[in-house]
C-alpha cells in the first residue's frame, strides 16, 4: 500500500513481511525506490556496531528535527529498496517471523552490490552470509567470478580457494567475464604465473611415479603386452623401486594425461570421463588381459594421481 510520509509527502511503498512486525521501532526508507522497511531497531544495531552508534544517536539527538511516520522515526539511505531488502533480511534472525530469509543471489554482480553496502554500514555478519553463498553457489561453476569478487572485497582466503579452481580452466581461450573488470592487471598476471607454476607441477606428476606406491598394476604386470609392443620402458615409483610400463595404450594415456594437466592442473582434469574412457577403449581393444583388469584399476590409479596433483598444486603459493 501507498502511505504519505511525514514531512516530505512523498508517497512511500511500505516493503513486504517481515517489515511488518508490529514491534517495529524505526523505518528505514529507500529514498531512491520510495519504499519505507518498518523494522525493529535491536536487531540492525545487534548487525552492525555503526548502526548500533548512529541510530542511537539518531534517536536521541534529532527527536525535534526528524522526519516520523505513523509514529516511528525515518531514517532515509540512498540504496534501491532490492538491496535494502536484502540486507535488512540479513540482519534479521531466521526465527523473526515468516519472510526473514534472505533471497539467493543469481549473480555475483548483484551480490556485490549488496555487499559493498553491508560494508559500507560494517554489517559484518551480512558479509560473511553473502560471502558464503557466492562461494557455495558459483565456486565451482563460475570461479573466475569468485575470484573478481574476493579480489575486489579484499577476502584473502577465498581468492586462494576461486584462484585454486580457476585451474581447471585451460589458461589460453579463458573466457571474458566482466566481473575481471574490478581486479588490476597485476594480480591478473600474478593469477596467470600461478597457472603456469601449477601446470608445471602437474605435470611433473604425470612424468615422475615416485609418489606411487601400489606396483600391481597391469601396465606393469601384462606379459601380453610385453611380448607385442616394442616400447616398454622403465619408471621409478616409491620406494625407489624401478617398473617397466609394458601397456602401449597407458603409455598413450600419461603422455595425453602430462600435456592435459599443464594445460589444466586439476583432478578434474584426471577426472574427465572422456580421457579415460578413451585409455580404457584401447585396453580393451588391444590386449585382452588389460581388458578385464583396466577398468577397475584405472579408477583407482586417477583417484591416486588426482590426490598427487592437489598435493602438486597445493605446494604452489598464490602471490
Amino acid at each position: 500500500m501507498t502511505i504519505e510520509a511525514g514531512d516530505h509527502n512523498v508517497p512511500c511503498d511500505v516493503a513486504d513481511p517481515p517489515f511488518d512486525h508490529s514491534d517495529a521501532d524505526l523505518i528505514i526508507r529507500s529514498t531512491s525506490s520510495n519504499v519505507d522497511f518498518p523494522v525493529i531497531k535491536a536487531f540492525l544495531t545487534f548487525a552492525s556496531p555503526r548502526w548500533n552508534g548512529t541510530l542511537t544517536t539518531y534517536s536521541d539527538s534529532q527527536k525535534s528535527t526528524q522526519d516520523m511516520k505513523g509514529g516511528l522515526p525515518v531514517l532515509a539511505l540512498e540504496e534501491d529498496e532490492e538491496t535494502l531488502e536484502t540486507l535488512l533480511r540479513l540482519c534479521y534472525p531466521p526465527y523473526a517471523g515468516s519472510g526473514t530469509f534472505a533471497p539467493e543471489f543469481t549473480t555475483v554482480q548483484r551480490a556485490a552490490t549488496v555487499f559493498e553496502t553491508a560494508r559500507k554500514y560494517s554489517v559484518t555478519v551480512a558479509e560473511n552470509a553473502i560471502m558464503q553463498q557466492v562461494t557455495r553457489n558459483f565456486l565451482e561453476t563460475e570461479p573466475m567470478r569468485v575470484f573478481a569478487f574476493a579480489w575486489r572485497f579484499g577476502m584473502s582466503t577465498e581468492m586462494t580457494q576461486a584462484a585454486k579452481e580457476t585451474l581447471r580452466l585451460p589458461l589460453l581461450g579463458r573466457k571474458y567475464v566482466e566481473e575481471m573488470e574490478w581486479i588490476s592487471g597485476g594480480s591478473y598476471h600474478h593469477l596467470q604465473e600461478y597457472h603456469v607454476a601449477c601446470g608445471q607441477a602437474a605435470a611433473v606428476v604425470a612424468e615422475d611415479l615416485q609418489w606411487l606406491t601400489k606396483e600391481s598394476f597391469t601396465w606393469f604386470e601384462c606379459t601380453d603386452c610385453a611380448r607385442r609392443d616394442s616400447s616398454a620402458f622403465q619408471v621409478k615409483i616409491s620406494g625407489n623401486r624401478s617398473k617397466w610400463v609394458y601397456a602401449k595404450w597407458w603409455q598413450d594415456y600419461m603422455k595425453a594425461m602430462k600435456s592435459a594437466l599443464n594445460d589444466c592442473p586439476s583432478r578434474h582434469t584426471v577426472q574427465d570421463p572422456d580421457s579415460v574412457e578413451e585409455a580404457l577403449r584401447k585396453a580393451c581393444q588391444t590386449c585382452g588381459k588389460c581388458g578385464l583388469r583396466a577398468f577397475k584399476e584405472m579408477r583407482e590409479f586417477c583417484a591416486l594421481l588426482g590426490n598427487a596433483v592437489e598435493e602438486a598444486t597445493d605446494k604452489v603459493v598464490p602471490n
